[in-house]
């Protein structure tokens, strides 16, 4: 969805637009292999019964869209789900892009270097390391913690999240 500024004095219907255009652009995505054999078929969502909920973040209050999709059309066909986190992302950028909005790889990138350098700064107020006053100090940040673990139920890492997105520390840097 569109952050707080770009859908800034939108109506019902901008909203309703955009889930259209939404669903528009997911149903033109198609992906194919190196040798041209199609991997994952474009859908038919705007065929297929779907609902969208506007709603408001709880924490910041950003107002952002869910849209519900049957994976059947009307006339009794199955959408193709594969890489659908994919085709989403790339109906997302080509909104953004034709919107003049900033793309998500750009927005995720911003949202790294946020949590990296509250990291650090928890990391460089510290006398010495403590892990629970370490996870305090995130919390108090706003964001929450989760650790990663391994068959074994080691811990192999940990992820930080801020809002709906969660990021391994090893992608933050």
């Amino acid at each position: 969805s569109p952050t707080l500024e770009e859908s800034k004095g939108w109506t019902k219907q901008n909203w309703d637009l955009f889930a259209h255009r939404v669903i528009e652009e997911m149903d033109n995505i198609e992906f194919r292999d190196k040798k041209g054999k199609v991997s994952s078929k474009q859908t038919d969502f705007a065929h297929s019964k779907w609902l969208a909920m506007l709603h408001h973040d709880a924490k910041s209050g950003i107002p952002h869209l869910h849209i519900m999709i049957s994976r059947f059309t009307v006339d009794g066909g199955i959408n193709d789900t594969n890489l659908i986190g994919l085709k989403a992302s790339m109906a997302a950028n080509s909104i953004n892009q034709s919107m003049g909005w900033k793309q998500s790889r750009e927005i995720s990138r911003e949202h790294k270097t946020e949590i990296k350098n509250a990291l650090y700064d928890i990391l460089r107020s510290m006398d010495r390391f403590d892990w629970d006053l370490f996870v305090r100090e995130i919390k108090k940040r706003g964001y929450s913690v989760e650790l990663r673990r391994d068959n074994n139920n080691k811990v192999v890492g940990y992820r930080i999240q801020r809002g709906n997105s969660k990021y391994n520390t090893t992608e933050i840097g």
